[in-house]
């Protein structure tokens, strides 16, 4: 591909990150407090509604990569991003939890069609220099979104109420998706994969990947809550929702140093460096209570996104190669969304029955450290088979 077409692809993937992630699944925390009261509905009743768009998302990502073709790839594009803003507008009128609850179904199936796993199959399958910087650069606008909306957002409901925050995210939402709709986009399918190497894909190894990513992917799910935490921590809630604008920045930013370290020193020790760090934020978040610690824990937190949106993409290239990806990504991507999903509403069931947080975080900082070790040996048990 040409380098300046490689430029407004870039720019364009970038766009579809910010809007289907870091609108779509990093902005929803801000709803959370102000509409379950509105609705007299316990925090992780409604937060329920952010798990079935996951899930929805994630059993649609297994579907969408193997019906697509140069043909339908442009209407399966637009039609997802439409549908999902859609439903993301009409949230705005609900009046019951089980009217968020379908309207979520909807947003996931549209969600799959343009979130991280088809940017991740586009870029490779277009741009074969630097991925992994340019993967983390794309990826990295997940945080964009929630970095500089989830305040914006907070702002307007406060003083609009959630209905007109519904709103404002969906038009959002569709500006950044215009020039997706309007510039073509080229679609190139993968190398088909024999049967006997399909067949293959689900073995002791994989469900050892899908164990490691498990553990790992329940760590990110306290970001939606981060609102809530600094409120529990006194902090009001325009304040507390610069804990969510750091962790957002966080996660532009070391997406870009995991890819630039990636490309340079290998996925496995990027892993550990950053799982370093999150595990530092997630000290501070848990011992902290004055708004500069709590920033600076939520900023640290934020690291984690690098892992479970780059990271663990560039380790199943390492682990399955270049041909098994668009076959094996697929999988785990479902697998850390149905995770994630799932553990995004217990948190809010653990808050409601403890009254706190620190019982979620204390969870989240042994699985960090198990997940992490599980990774490397991963890596080992690939590096034995080859040798």
């Amino acid at each position: 591909m040409k380098k300046d077409s490689d430029f407004v692809l870039i720019l364009i993937m970038c766009l579809m990150a910010a809007s289907s992630v870091g609108l779509s699944m990093n902005c929803p925390g801000a709803f959370f407090g102000p509409v379950s009261s509105a609705l007299n509905v316990k925090r992780g009743t409604l937060a329920f509604y952010s798990t079935i768009g996951s899930i929805t998302t994630g059993f649609s990502t297994m579907i969408i990569p193997k019906i697509l073709n140069e043909r339908n790839f442009k209407p399966v594009l637009i039609s997802g991003m439409l549908c999902n803003i859609r439903a993301i507008f009409c949230m705005s009128f609900c009046t019951q939890v089980w009217q968020f609850y379908a309207l979520a179904v909807i947003m996931g199936i549209g969600n799959s069609c343009y979130s991280t796993v088809i940017i991740t199959i586009i870029i490779n399958s277009l741009i074969h220099e630097q991925i992994g910087m340019k993967t983390g650069l794309v990826l990295s606008f997940s945080g964009v979104g929630g970095a500089i909306f989830n305040p914006v957002l907070s702002s307007v409901i406060e003083s609009r109420g959630w209905q007109t925050g519904y709103r404002l995210m969906a038009v959002i939402m569709l500006l950044m998706c215009m020039p997706s709709m309007v510039y073509p986009i080229r679609y190139i399918p993968a190398r088909t994969v024999s049967k006997e190497k399909r067949h293959s894909l689900i073995d002791g190894f994989m469900l050892m990947t899908f164990l490691a990513v498990v553990f790992i992917q329940i760590v990110p799910a306290l970001g939606q809550h981060l609102i809530g935490l600094g409120t529990d921590k006194g902090l009001s809630a325009s304040s507390a929702a610069y804990l969510t604008s750091a962790c957002m920045l966080a996660n532009l930013l070391f997406k870009l140093v995991a890819g630039f370290l990636a490309d340079r020193i290998g996925t496995l020790k990027t892993i550990a460096i950053i799982a370093i760090v999150n595990l530092t934020g997630d000290v501070l978040l848990l011992t902290g209570s004055s708004f500069p610690v709590l920033l600076m824990g939520s900023f640290m937190f934020g690291s984690i996104f690098a892992i479970t949106a780059l990271l663990i993409s560039l380790m199943c290239k390492d682990l399955f190669g270049r041909d098994r990806y668009n076959d094996t990504y697929p999988v785990v991507s479902f697998v850390s969304t149905v995770t994630y999903a799932v553990y995004i509403s217990v948190v809010g069931y653990m808050y409601d029955f403890t009254s706190s947080y620190d019982l979620t975080i204390s969870v989240i900082i042994r699985f960090m450290v198990i997940g992490t070790v599980m990774l490397a040996n991963l890596y080992r048990l690939k590096k034995s088979r080859n040798s």
